[in-house]
């Protein structure tokens, strides 16, 4: 007799496969042209990028879930949604399954927001470890009741997951840290939420069904639970990110240069210079107030160094706009 939900239509995964299609597609129509990351469309679609969050996008820590940079990129991810998706979306149930991927994703996204702080981050690997990290903590609830068979799924499912995070340490580009923290978040979710499988016997001594005992509306308490955890952990990231004393000072700067204070806001941006040398918005915001006190070349050189440090998005678009605006560039 097969366990609970063999039959079950992976509804969830279908869809999930569906929307990152879609979302990719989407992002290759507006910029992403190639399978080069194409950072400036991605960051639009919301991406990854750890000074954005510092500021209160944390959205993005959601939304980058959905973006992939390439096509190889979606392929892969596209792979295991299917490979491990229907398999613990048939096990674990539509809901379970769902606050599985979706907590999990989240907790990648946190960790690679804590230990990752450079660059643009994307990519449904968080949550695709995540639900591995699930499988497994089905096979460890389920191998004795499994035999032989468990074990070997479980010794399988473990030796995957640590090739696939060697090849993640050893390969550049690769957000490994999303990848530990989906995997591990992944692993909790499925032994506090995973179903609990128990086989009734018969008269005859034969398994006519099975008993969850670990039924969902039991547990519903563990979502909660699991969000103020993700919570927590980005207040921390927020806290600890190498450019969140910098984005502080910042700011503070526009702040002051809003309230007519523009002296006391050179200052507050020197101290975020001397906190992060080489970060591309410290020049756009010391241009802006340099321009406020009458000295355009100052406000120019910046200007032109933050297009050279490389600004994203708006920031970009407003640092053309003051050169134009001071005559260094034609309107």
């Amino acid at each position: 007799m097969s366990l609970p939900g063999a039959e079950r239509k992976p509804y969830v995964t279908w869809s999930l496969l569906a929307i990152n299609v879609f979302i990719w597609l989407l992002t290759q129509a507006v910029g992403a042209v190639d399978d080069a990351n194409d950072s400036e469309t991605l960051l639009r679609f919301g991406a990854m990028f750890g000074p954005n969050i510092v500021q209160g996008e944390y959205w993005r820590l959601f939304t980058a879930m959905f973006l992939h940079a390439g096509i190889m990129h979606l392929a892969f991810n596209s792979f295991g949604l299917l490979i491990f998706g229907m398999q613990v979306e048939r096990f674990f149930g539509h809901a379970r399954f769902t606050a599985v991927y979706v907590l999990a994703g989240l907790a990648g996204s946190a960790a690679s927001f804590m230990f990752n702080s450079g660059g643009v981050a994307v990519g449904a690997s968080g949550a695709i470890f995540g639900i591995l990290g699930a499988l497994v903590a089905f096979f460890v609830n389920h191998k004795d009741m499994l035999g032989e068979m468990g074990r070997q799924s479980l010794t399988g499912l473990l030796v995957l997951a640590g090739i696939n995070l060697v090849v993640g340490i050893s390969t550049p580009g690769i957000d490994n840290f999303a990848h530990v923290g989906g995997f591990g978040a992944g692993f909790a979710l499925g032994m506090a939420l995973g179903p609990h499988y128990r086989p009734i016997i018969s008269f005859f001594i034969e398994v006519r069904q099975f008993s969850d005992e670990n039924p969902f509306s039991a547990r519903w308490w563990v979502v909660p639970v699991a969000v103020v955890l993700l919570v927590a952990a980005t207040a921390v990231g927020s806290f600890t990110h190498p450019l969140g004393a910098t984005i502080r000072h910042l700011n503070n700067a526009e702040q002051l240069l809003e309230d007519r204070e523009p002296v006391l806001a050179l200052g507050e941006v020197a101290l975020a210079m001397n906190n992060s040398p080489g970060y591309a918005e410290s020049y756009l915001v010391r241009g802006r107030v340099l321009a406020d006190l009458g000295d355009r070349n100052g406000a120019i050189n910046d200007l032109v160094w933050a297009l050279r440090l490389d600004l994203h998005g708006d920031e970009r678009e407003e640092a053309l706009a003051l050169l134009a605006q001071l005559g260094a560039i034609a309107k």
